[in-house]
């Protein structure tokens, strides 16, 4: 780590000026934040950040803060919440990132660290005031990533937030966290979710659009 931070110290010290740090990006989108980020460097991280704010004016760092990756649209942020660091998040967000931004699949922060099983991250952002009922595109809340993703960590986090109401929100398809999770037990080889669901209060008579309840799929396991 220490020869790689010597080595980028003095490479960005050496950048001529048409190869600015924020205009370092490859074909795809990914900028030196993107893959500091998504590689968990929070020392290189930081130096990113430290020169930026040295070389560019506030509005181009901001647009560089928050730059997307062109296929996914994935963020500096979302990488940061992906990977549960905590450092990285709190020093995007204190320079200006969009804490609600959403990726291609309509996932923000919340959906990315429930994914990902990273209750350090489901937690931040519910501190900051994400709404942790919010959906993806297909209808999913971070619950539902949660179940779907076997993050069993954040699941119990969740469920601990969650109105037992809410328990039982669908998505696009009409499946609650609950079916996803008995669709998910063979993968995990567990029941442990399935369990912890049905503890909370989750309703294993709601119908999805196939007409298929909790019961139902648990017998075809």
């Amino acid at each position: 780590m220490a020869n790689n931070l010597e080595c980028l110290t003095t490479y960005l010290a050496t950048l001529p000026r048409h190869l600015q740090i924020h205009r370092i990006i490859d074909d795809e989108g990914y900028t030196l934040l993107h893959m500091a980020a998504f590689q968990d460097r929070t020392k290189i991280f930081k130096l990113l950040i430290s020169k930026a704010k040295a070389e560019l004016r506030p509005e181009e760092l901001l647009i560089w803060i928050n730059n997307k990756t062109q296929e996914d649209q994935f963020n500096a942020l979302h990488y940061a919440a992906w990977k549960g660091n905590i450092h990285i998040m709190k020093i995007l967000i204190e320079n200006g990132a969009e804490k609600y931004s959403k990726n291609a699949y309509g996932l923000n922060c919340l959906h990315i660290a429930a994914q990902s099983d990273q209750a350090i991250s489901l937690y931040y952002f519910k501190q900051l005031g994400m709404n942790i009922y919010s959906r993806s595109n297909d209808g999913l809340t971070p619950l539902h990533w949660a179940c779907h993703s076997n993050s069993e960590i954040a699941m119990i986090y969740l469920l601990a937030w969650y109105d037992t109401t809410a328990l039982n929100m669908k998505d696009k398809e009409g499946s609650t966290p609950l079916l996803l999770t008995i669709k998910s037990a063979d993968e995990l080889g567990s029941g442990r979710p399935m369990r912890a669901m049905l503890m909370a209060g989750a309703d294993k008579e709601v119908l999805d659009k196939k007409k298929k309840n909790a019961k139902w799929y648990a017998s075809k396991l």
